[in-house]
């Protein structure tokens, strides 16, 4: 007797101790791939211009200030002018075409809603009045059974009445939403024009320089000095020097398990020892593919969906490093030690 108990003991010893572990080891981790990146900013101006002198170079770091380029503002107003005039009431008369396109859109969906509503109340109204009918006709020598097929009908009618007037209410709601907010791809190109036609009536040539927004690298240069540059045209890029975010991919079996906000432990592919904590602040809202170098699966596609978090200033990464995110639902409570870390494979 004295052995039984003590086998119960011990029994009861274990699974509090595997009890106990579980909880202290109970925070899931979700790994998934991302790659350290910095917001591009692109250099442009609204008006041409020629470019004098470029005093950077691609991959050049510079600190917030530092001269980046000189070049003169030319007006081309003599030139351009005509033109401009007659771009901009070519436009408009496309805008005014677009409106009146979708204005005759809208009503012919509304034609097509009351004609085809209509003649499903018909038809409903008829099936009824042939059941009634029968009905009465019959009187108490027909059973309940007998009108079922026909009633049948009916809500049949009914529910396809209900989706062909939901069908017709979003596409109609649409339209007029385009109509009242007076969306137009033309109206940018107007604005535009009528901002160029301003800057080139004044026939002075102005020089001026171009100066780094904040300490970064230099990207690509896409001007060359004695070039004349259009208005808009990119001129050169420039990043951060450290990465600021993280674009990752969370596999779409999992999507639901991360939302805006949640926490991720960040860490280089190459030295998972340093460790950073990164918020998600967006994520995208449509399924893609997952770029085969961040995938787990690297000889199958994948999809997931695109996700974005930020990183705080002064961190070790460097731009397009690939990285590693870990999703800790209970990053509060307790962080889980390397060795006891569990990892989902999202090939599965």
């Amino acid at each position: 007797m004295r052995s039984i108990n003590i086998f119960y003991f011990v029994v009861f010893l274990v699974g509090m101790i595997l009890w106990h572990m579980s909880m202290k080891f109970s925070a899931e981790v979700q790994a998934f791939f991302g790659v350290a990146e910095s917001p591009e900013f692109v250099f442009k101006r609204g008006y041409d211009l020629v470019i004098d002198e470029i005093h950077v170079i691609p991959g050049q770091l510079v600190k917030k200030g530092d001269l980046i380029l000189e070049y003169s503002r030319v007006s081309t107003a003599p030139k351009l002018d005509n033109k401009q005039d007659y771009d901009i009431r070519d436009l408009k008369a496309k805008e005014e075409i677009m409106i009146q396109t979708k204005l005759n859109e809208l009503q012919s969906l509304k034609d097509q809603k009351q004609l085809e509503i209509g003649n499903l109340d018909d038809e409903i109204a008829k099936k009824r009045e042939y059941i009634k009918n029968k009905k009465e006709v019959l009187g108490g020598f027909a059973t309940p059974s007998v009108f079922v097929p026909l009633e049948n009908e009916v809500a049949a009618l009914v529910q396809q009445k209900a989706r062909q007037t939901t069908y017709f209410d979003n596409r109609i709601a649409a339209i007029q939403n385009d109509v009242n907010s007076n969306k137009s791809p033309y109206k940018d190109q107007i604005s535009r024009l009528k901002a160029e036609k301003k800057f080139e009536k004044d026939t002075e040539v102005i020089s001026e320089s171009m100066y780094a927004p904040y300490d970064g690298l230099i990207g690509d240069i896409r001007i060359v000095e004695n070039s004349k540059v259009s208005s808009y045209e990119p001129l050169l890029t420039m990043y951060q020097n450290e990465p600021s975010r993280v674009k990752g991919y969370v596999h779409e079996d999992l999507r639901l398990q991360v939302a805006v906000n949640d926490t991720f432990l960040v860490s280089s592919n190459k030295d998972r020892t340093n460790k950073i904590k990164g918020v998600v602040t967006g994520m995208g809202k449509r399924i893609v593919g997952i770029p085969m170098r961040l995938s787990r699966v690297p000889d199958r596609q994948l999809y997931g969906v695109e996700i974005m978090i930020s990183l705080p200033p002064n961190n070790e990464f460097i731009l397009a490093e690939k990285v590693i995110l870990e999703l800790h639902k209970n990053l509060g409570v307790h962080e889980a030690s390397m060795d006891k870390e569990k990892y989902t494979n999202l090939a599965k």
